[in-house]
């Protein structure tokens, strides 16, 4: 009797553009990216080149001095940029809530379920702000911990 029972699931999913601050976070985030690789290969070279120097006995050289002195301004720089995106995922994230809320104020007839699939679509973005953080964040902190062992 129940196998001649059929379930549909009919899911409320509205199609909208996106906003231009969400194509800005977007493009800024992919930008984000491009400069992670850049900047995680030169770091990564610049430490094998401190290994190097280091493993020759120059480690009290002018070059090797540089070096240090590079890879921890990278580090800090990975630091910054981790914290930079935190705050714009949030900003971003705050800012697309209250664009798709204060409808809500004027117009009565949004339903709720719309308004919160809005709002999970825009923790996308924030929960993709929040992973590049934490990727610069981390590159930023093993790097730092990397110097000071040697």
């Amino acid at each position: 009797m129940q196998e001649d029972q059929t379930v549909t699931f009919d899911p409320m999913y509205a199609s909208y553009p996106l906003p231009w601050f969400t194509k800005l976070f977007g493009l800024y985030l992919l930008v984000l990216f491009f400069l992670f690789v850049a900047r995680s290969l030169g770091m990564a070279l610049n430490l094998r080149r401190l290994r190097k120097l280091h493993k020759q006995g120059e480690s009290e050289s002018s070059l090797s001095s540089d070096l240090r002195t590079s890879c921890f301004s990278r580090a800090q720089g990975f630091k910054d940029i981790a914290l930079l995106t935190f705050f714009l995922s949030v900003l971003h994230w705050a800012w697309y809530t209250a664009d798709l809320l204060m409808p809500l104020e004027i117009e009565r007839p949004a339903m709720p379920l719309y308004v919160v699939s809005w709002v999970g679509n825009s923790l996308v973005y924030l929960c993709a702000g929040m992973i590049a953080c934490t990727a610069f964040h981390t590159v930023g902190m093993l790097s730092t911990s990397a110097l000071r062992k040697r």
